[in-house]
């Protein structure tokens, strides 16, 4: 097995931005530094933009104490999980920083959900895609359901008045009926919400919908009309019953109108488009309209002071901690031979993935307390300069390897889908008492 190993630099010049790097943490006010190269990739904005978020939103939470310091979400990329925390790029030419705490946190982390999302969406696609070469009669009807609300809404009530309209609308006879009429195969549920600012009159608050995905047969024109027309009724009749529409005429009429799309989908290229983004990716698309804004958006937002944007993100944290943001129904991944894999696996799976231009190294810590360091490591390893992150490893005193018998991590397989470690199972393994801040 090899050894650690510190490359030190022997030029003036690199003794001169030495003192720079000491200095500003970084190698950003070198010349042809790494920020300024990263700069050009869109690619790397992106990732740059979730990991300023995430921190923001650990920062706020904490702060607000919603969140304690031992928490799994604060640990997001924070701690190692293994003795060597591998930096490298992946299949995709990305800078990749491997065998650190992933939260998995689908709703709330910047960087795990765009992995999740994309993982559910492209369950999504292979099972639309099955599904639409199988018969020219298979269809998909896309249905969108929400409630009327207000900005004073309690989303908390909210939430769980809609889910009990939910359940009641599911079991209804008529709702039953219609299921046979289309020939039901099963269901893709998914949950999207927008905030408003709470002391705009302008806005309508919290607005929590479904996006439901309903696998059917083709029906004639006026079947299904007859179909929405029932769906409409019965989910009106659902929001009275669950006290999220008034009984008055003026209420039931625009709930009836309003709170009830249906829309049949049959080709692939319309419903990936339509369907994997308003239920693979709720969380990262943009504000549709002013002043209502995504959770990301929200989060911008909070990251940048705004009182009720705070607020607002801390109340999104705590409502949709441990819920679930898609569901398929009983029976439907079996159909489609879709494998069930946790979110949690899935935000590990991809920390697992082909790697080259690989480091290792062992006190993750020691780079954590260095500014921005994730962001220059993973800006150099996008633009393939490890050069430059040998440099940066250098100034900042960080001994590495490139020994492969130090290099733990999965090249090709699945393993760490079907058993690798998660933050609980680290915490688990290593007790509380090892985590310090």
């Amino acid at each position: 097995m090899g050894e650690y190993k510190k490359r030190v630099p022997s030029s003036v010049a690199a003794e001169g931005r030495d003192k720079i790097v000491k200095r500003n943490g970084n190698l950003s006010s070198t010349s042809g530094n790494v920020k300024d190269a990263s700069s050009k990739s869109p690619d790397f904005s992106v990732i740059r933009e979730r990991i300023v978020l995430r921190e923001a939103s650990q920062r706020i939470l904490l702060e607000q104490g919603t969140i304690p310091p031992n928490s799994q979400y604060y640990a997001c990329g924070r701690y190692k999980i293994k003795k060597h925390v591998v930096l490298a790029s992946d299949s995709e030419g990305q800078g990749a920083i491997r065998n650190v705490a992933h939260c998995a946190s689908v709703w709330a982390c910047p960087s795990c959900s765009s992995v999740i999302q994309h993982w559910r969406g492209n369950e999504i696609g292979f099972a639309s895609s099955a599904w639409f070469a199988a018969s020219p009669e298979n269809v998909v009807y896309f249905m969108t359901l929400t409630v009327p609300h207000s900005r004073l809404d309690d989303p908390f009530f909210l939430w769980t008045a809609e889910k009990e309209a939910l359940n009641l609308f599911w079991s209804s006879r008529q709702v039953k009926n219609c299921k046979k009429i289309i020939a039901y195969l099963g269901r893709i549920t998914g949950v999207e919400m927008t905030i408003g600012d709470p002391m705009d009159p302008e806005t309508n608050g919290w607005h929590i919908h479904q996006h439901i995905a309903i696998f059917g047969k083709r029906l004639t024109p006026e079947l299904f009309a007859s179909i929405e027309n029932t769906f409409k009724q019965v989910w009106l009749e659902c929001l009275i019953r669950v006290g999220l529409c008034k009984p008055d005429q003026l209420s039931t009429l625009r709930a009836f109108n309003y709170s009830l799309r249906l829309e049949v989908v049959r080709k692939i290229d319309k419903y990936l488009t339509k369907f994997s983004n308003e239920i693979g990716t709720p969380n990262s698309k943009c504000a549709r309209v002013d002043g209502r804004y995504t959770p990301f958006y929200v989060l911008t937002l909070a990251g940048q002071g705004i009182p009720w944007a705070k607020k607002a993100w801390g109340v999104y944290y705590q409502l949709t901690k441990g819920k679930r943001q898609l569901v398929w129904s009983d029976g439907l991944k079996d159909y489609f031979k879709v494998r069930e894999v946790s979110d949690q696996k899935v935000a590990d799976w991809k920390a697992q993935q082909n790697l080259k231009n690989i480091v290792a190294i062992s006190d993750w810590r020691k780079i954590r307390a260095v500014p921005n360091a994730e962001l220059t490591i993973l800006s150099a390893l996008s633009e393939g300069r490890v050069d430059l992150l040998f440099d940066f490893l250098n100034k900042a005193g960080i001994e590495y390897t490139t020994d492969p018998d130090f290099m733990e991590y999965s090249v090709s397989s699945l393993r760490s889908v079907d058993g690798g470690l998660s933050y609980p199972e680290f915490l688990r393994k290593k007790g509380r008492g090892d985590m310090r801040l």
